[in-house]
């Protein structure tokens, strides 16, 4: 079925500071000023790259493809507590995923 995606959601608590923040980076991406603000690019993450809707810090949707992709970042960042389970999408929800 065409319209199956998979919703995500995580939790940081085995992190300590510094491992949130690389893995936010990684994730998210982040933009970088230099020249004090002369100057600025995105770094991209990997959430750049893989179509998604992110509902609020900590959960996002994508679509059933993506979600091995998802799950083995999730791991290799020791991140413990991922809740990932299958939803069917709405129209709605594919034309947010494919903007």
């Amino acid at each position: 079925m065409k319209n199956i995606g998979s919703i995500i959601i995580y939790a940081l608590k085995g992190l300590d500071q510094i491992e949130r923040d690389k893995f936010c980076r990684e994730l998210l991406g982040r933009t970088v000023r230099t020249h004090h603000g002369k100057y600025k690019h995105h770094v991209k993450g990997l959430l750049d790259t893989i179509p998604h809707i992110r509902i609020t810090r900590s959960v996002i949707i994508v679509e059933k493809v993506n979600k091995q992709n998802i799950s083995n970042f999730f791991e290799e960042c020791g991140v413990k507590e991922v809740f990932i389970r299958d939803l069917i999408l709405t129209n709605e929800d594919i034309r947010r995923i494919k903007k």
